[in-house]
């Protein structure tokens, strides 16, 4: 399962980690200096952080970064980094934390905090057609109109142009996500059929920290399990 919103927070487990820090950044530092600077990643991807028009940081992660700064009393400032740069950032003190699609357990100098959300991968078929094995994907012509699954599927510019290919028997599997496949699968008068794909494309999205931050890992972590409860977050994503 894959991680996506992540809040990198300097690594004090030696002095090398953060030699440009006089402190490990804390809830009370951080209201204390009236703003939560935030590292984030200038090529992540819609609908999770983007930047947009204006140059200002959107998206569901920089919501979600914005609600956190909330329940501290401060306001979010979105400073943009490659994904590459926002952990030097951090571990530098140029921010307070740090957003970027980093995968759940390829991350160095963090710990991840609870998840946040579990995004599926779904596959869209012709109903009645056995599902390609996860395992043998060789051969399987693969539509999808998200770039994360560019590696294996023909990216498409919707799902209504990938949905007429399926039903003319010009691809043999759409992958996308939840709420984009139950919406063609009720589209299609149920001439299409949709499961959960197992395998890599899974991700469970988590929040990192740094070791040694543990009053803001805390922090941060009561505010997504709220997020998380609300149900926000998963209606935001899935576009209910």
């Amino acid at each position: 399962m894959m991680t996506r919103l992540f809040f990198l927070l300097c690594l004090m487990t030696t002095l090398t980690a953060c030699s440009s820090r006089d402190s490990v950044p804390t809830p009370e530092s951080i209201r204390q200096a009236g703003v939560l600077r935030v590292a984030a990643a200038v090529d992540s991807e819609y609908p999770y952080l983007y930047w947009d028009a204006a140059g200002q940081a959107a998206g569901i992660e920089a919501d979600a970064v914005s609600a956190i700064a909330a329940a501290l009393g401060v306001q979010a400032e979105f400073i943009p980094f490659t994904t590459n740069d926002v952990n030097a950032a951090v571990g530098e003190g140029l921010a307070d934390i740090g957003i970027a699609g980093f995968e759940q357990g390829r991350t160095r100098g963090v710990a991840q905090t609870v998840s946040y959300y579990t995004r599926r991968t779904f596959i869209l078929t012709r109903r009645g057609e056995a599902y390609p094995d996860a395992d043998a994907m060789s051969g399987v012509r693969f539509l999808t109109t998200q770039r994360r699954y560019g590696n294996i599927a023909e990216r498409v510019p919707n799902i209504s142009d990938a949905v007429d290919r399926l039903t003319l028997e010009r691809a043999d599997a759409i992958l996308t996500g939840e709420h984009e496949a139950l919406a063609a699968v009720a589209a299609s008068g149920e001439r299409l059929q949709t499961d959960v794909y197992p395998g890599a494309y899974n991700r469970r999205l988590v929040a990192v920290t740094a070791f040694g931050t543990t009053e803001l890992l805390e922090f941060i972590n009561a505010e997504i399990r709220r997020l998380r409860e609300a149900g926000l977050i998963h209606r935001a994503i899935e576009g209910e």
